[in-house]
């Protein structure tokens, strides 16, 4: 019988030091930094030097694909072991009842669906599945600090991108920051979010980064906040509103008070002056926060219309859910509703499980872990983000953060031969040997 090791904390990893382990390092860093955010800046370079619609954005999500394909290639061509999570569970329920209502509505029945079939499938699997796969069977996670900078330089380029070659953003009347053409004013709010967390996250941890490089980051923080102003989405501000008490108690935790404290007395004093740049600038944001007081929303079919279609759709057929759109043509804009609506109640339950199984994990990261936090910061957002907008298969950021904090926390569903298993009541049997190249 093989011993298990019992670790405290999240899950200590044997660093894997080869030329194997080391590419399977960097296919992670791409999934998580390019696969995340990399999609408004592609689409940006895209617009702007007057190319054919998606010839940069398909090679793009290729990319996230293929190094999904590779990282779970390098897995079986080294030797390690399979362990069996408790996490796998509900996540492969839930998963197997999605894949089969997509199937059915768009193969079986030919249900008209909001997004071709074939367009839906690579967003499915080859956005969704493949890449989270590839996230939860990562053994070594040792280039943590490099996709942390990686994603802060994908997102600053991003935005600065939005703001130079957009030509629809500054006083006009929609007054929202918005790309004409896919990247909508929710994303890039959530753009800004995440570089405000990142940096916050930098600035708070232990780690000396030098003065200079401190001042790069308070520049960026206020950057990420006018991003955000800018687009003038409530989905956006409720996150950051939902972290910052997160991210100042974990730099509390690190002993950075005088940091947090000067942090937050800048945040403050500057709100004022910066609402009203963003507001000559041209933005909403006022209005779009006095909406949200108003029982109507300017549009027809609010966000409760919505949820409360889904819902109707869920009780109506409780067993296997009703279909993969709801009845406006559209997803609901809330992930758990809609595993209900398109699933039924066994898949609805198995998501709430693994929801909850995430937070967990996230709320550990980020109180145990200074390294590890940040991806815990990140599912948080990502968590608020999945409960006001975007579908179960668009949400790529929510499930790869997601599977990072199940595989840091719990651990990862495969490991080095020569790693401990944590002894955690998600994690039972182990040592199932993958294909040995003898190495």
């Amino acid at each position: 019988m093989k011993t298990r090791v019992k670790i405290k904390g999240p899950y200590a990893s044997t660093s894997d030091n080869s030329t194997l382990g080391r590419l399977l390092g960097w296919s992670t860093l791409i999934i998580l930094s390019l696969g995340m955010f990399g999609f408004g800046f592609v689409m940006i370079l895209e617009r702007t030097f007057g190319l054919y619609e998606r010839a940069l954005t398909v090679p793009y999500r290729v990319l996230v694909l293929l190094c999904s394909i590779w990282s779970l290639g390098l897995v079986l061509m080294t030797k390690r072991r399979f362990v069996a999570r408790w996490y796998v569970l509900p996540l492969g329920i839930f998963w197997l009842l999605y894949a089969l209502r997509f199937y059915v509505d768009a193969y079986y029945y030919e249900v008209s669906l909001s997004t071709p079939s074939d367009e839906l499938a690579f967003f499915i699997f080859g956005m969704c599945l493949f890449p989270m796969f590839a996230i939860l069977v990562e053994p070594g996670f040792h280039i943590n600090s490099q996709t942390v900078k990686s994603s802060i330089v994908v997102l600053a380029l991003t935005c600065v991108t939005v703001l130079v070659f957009s030509r629809d953003i500054l006083n006009s009347n929609f007054g929202r920051l918005r790309v004409e053409g896919g990247l909508n004013q929710i994303t890039l709010g959530h753009l800004g979010v995440s570089l405000c967390v990142l940096c916050l996250f930098l600035l708070f941890s232990p780690r000396a980064v030098g003065k200079t490089m401190n001042l790069i980051l308070i520049g960026l923080v206020g950057f990420g906040l006018a991003i955000m102003g800018l687009a003038s989405s409530r989905g956006p501000i409720l996150a950051l509103v939902l972290v910052l008490p997160l991210l100042c108690a974990f730099g509390l935790q690190q002993r950075q008070r005088l940091r947090v404290f000067l942090l937050l007395g800048l945040l403050v004093c500057s709100l004022p002056f910066g609402f009203a740049a963003i507001k000559e600038i041209g933005s909403n944001i006022d209005q779009r926060m006095l909406a949200t007081l108003d029982e109507m929303e300017d549009h027809s079919e609010s966000r409760l219309d919505l949820w409360q279609s889904a819902w109707e759709d869920f009780v109506d057929h409780p067993l296997t859910g009703r279909a993969f759109d709801g009845r406006y043509g559209m997803y609901p804009h809330n992930l758990l509703i809609e595993s209900l609506m398109a699933t039924g109640i066994v898949g609805g339950l198995s998501f709430l499980w693994i929801l909850c199984l995430g937070i967990h994990a996230a709320w550990n990261l980020i109180r145990h872990s200074a390294d590890q936090a940040w991806l815990g910061f990140l599912f948080f957002q990502m968590f608020v983000y999945a409960m006001f907008s975007g579908a179960l298969w668009s949400h790529f950021g929510f499930w790869y953060m997601l599977a990072a904090v199940l595989a840091r926390w719990h651990g990862p569903c495969v490991v080095l031969s020569t790693q401990p298993v944590k002894a955690r009541s998600f994690a039972f049997s182990t040592a199932v040997p993958f294909f040995d190249t003898g190495r």
